[in-house]
């Protein structure tokens, strides 16, 4: 099983694979990455020798490794942030022969990133929706690692055992989000309960705006045939939609999302 157990700067080897164009990632990608580390170290806020540089090609490399050798094929390529303004990215996994919910999407596994402390590295799970492709994000609460760029032996301990979470996130794809979905999906909603949600969420207004237009009974019969039932499932899907609509950018997106799943699950169990 392949382990990440280097930090501060990638293992030789990896960099000669990726020289070798054996990298997982593409060269455009890689190009990206590297544009990154620019950027942190011509903005650098981190005070020297306290913080732990965390090479996420290194990271991309290891888990593509384990992904491998454990029969999950998949893709993977990278989100960004703001240009120029933030070093904050995205390894976003795809689990191509995973297909969850009954044909409704293939898993996901996000490892979340920085170069210059604008976040912890940390590893979530989702779903890439086949209709769509839309990006799902199973909720907060649904974290399954975090690694603060703090240089020190914790820091070093989580990056050798990441991989472990990565197989958590696998199987808890495998055995809880199907049901989850299910859950979502067995819950119906009236139109004033649906509003009622949507204006509840903190999305951009922008995002609220279109979700009511879109779910009033007037246009309901516009939507794609897949979101055409009123229920918790549909509902958190059209919002997820229009809050990619109405972002800035990948990186905007993501965290506009990271507790959807669990906020519209929340307001919909609400008197």
């Amino acid at each position: 099983m392949s382990n990440l157990t280097l930090v501060g700067s990638a293992a030789p080897n990896l960099m000669a694979q990726i020289a070798a164009g054996q990298s997982y990632l593409s060269q455009e990608d890689l190009n990206t990455l590297g544009g990154l580390k620019t950027l942190a170290a011509q903005n650098t806020t981190v005070a020297q020798g306290s913080y732990e540089y965390v090479p996420t090609e290194q990271v991309v490399q290891s888990v593509g490794d384990w992904l491998t050798e454990n029969g999950y094929e998949f893709t993977v390529h990278i989100i960004t942030g703001a240009k120029g303004k933030s070093t904050k990215h995205i390894a976003e996994f795809t689990l191509t022969n995973m297909v969850l919910f009954n044909g409704g999407g293939n898993g996901k596994i996000l490892v979340v990133n920085s170069y210059n402390a604008e976040c912890s590295l940390y590893v979530l799970a989702g779903a890439i929706r086949f209709c769509c492709a839309n990006g799902l994000i199973a909720g907060e609460h649904e974290f399954f690692e975090k690694v603060v760029h703090r240089a020190g032996e914790v820091c070093r301990m989580k990056l050798m055992m990441l991989n472990e979470k990565i197989k958590i996130a696998a199987e808890y794809l495998k055995t809880n989000f199907g049901a989850l979905v299910d859950g979502m999906i067995a819950q119906d909603l009236k139109f004033t309960k649906e509003a009622q949600i949507v204006l509840g969420l903190s999305i951009p207004n922008q995002a609220k705006l279109m979700v009511i237009e879109k779910i009033h009974p007037a246009n309901r019969h516009k939507l794609r045939k897949e979101d055409q039932p009123a229920n918790v499932w549909t509902l958190y899907n059209i919002v997820n939609e229009a809050v990619r609509e109405a972002a800035r950018h990948g990186m905007s997106e993501f965290e506009h999302n990271t507790s959807l799943m669990d906020d519209v699950i929340r307001l919909a169990k609400a008197a």
